[in-house]
């Protein structure tokens, strides 16, 4: 009794091997060295890693820093750049990367504006004296006077702080503020009474009766 079935799929390459009765037999074919030997796998070489990341290329075209260890900064006569001002702007400056040259035209630029806002200030506090020296009440011939009389309200009813700032700012030429003080020490002089009978008589201005502690 023989047994017909089908071969493995490796032998059998889809022909019939099946013989004519029982006397039919089928010869094997043997298969060839390069059917039978696998191909060894292909190994395939990792992909190699890039040689610089992003970060390591940004970092390497970064130009280098153009701002100095320290600023030194040139000022013209009369402009001064206190140091909190320095301190701050030191800072900005390196923040921004700025070089010493350009860190430079940023001060003189500025000081540009301080030097010309005080000299604008300087010749209008000399156009406010020129007006109270030009002045039909107060200056001219009268000029002398007029200032005697504002120095003394000053002085009487001032202190040296208010002195001060009239100097340094130069309010003390504004024609107004002038022409105010002449006017009180004008009215002071006026307001002087006579106190008991023609002997021992005694001249007392305003002042004195409303500030007695002060003469």
């Amino acid at each position: 009794m023989s047994f017909s079935g089908e071969t493995s799929t490796l032998l059998n390459s889809g022909q019939d091997t099946t013989g004519a009765g029982d006397q039919g037999t089928t010869d094997a074919v043997a298969p060839t060295i390069s059917e039978a030997a696998p191909t060894p796998a292909t190994t395939e070489a990792p992909a190699a890693e890039p040689a610089k990341t992003e970060e390591v290329a940004a970092e390497a075209e970064k130009p280098a820093p153009k701002a100095p260890e320290k600023y030194e900064f040139t000022l013209p006569d009369g402009v001064d750049l206190d140091a909190a001002s320095t301190e701050k702007f030191t800072a900005i400056a390196r923040e921004l990367d700025l070089s010493q040259e350009q860190a430079q035209q940023l001060v003189s630029l500025e000081a540009e504006r301080v030097q010309a806002q005080a000299e604008a200030h300087a010749r209008t506090v000399a156009e406010w004296r020129t007006a109270v020296e030009t002045d039909k009440v107060l200056g001219g011939d009268r000029l002398k006077e007029s200032v005697g009389v504002a120095r003394a309200v000053l002085d009487k009813f001032g202190s040296p702080e208010i002195s001060k700032i009239l100097d340094t700012t130069g309010l003390g030429n504004h024609p107004a503020l002038f022409t105010m003080l002449h006017r009180i020490g004008k009215a002071m002089a006026q307001d002087r009474f006579v106190v008991g009978g023609e002997t021992g008589a005694v001249n007392t201005d305003l002042a004195s009766r409303l500030y007695p502690n002060q003469t």
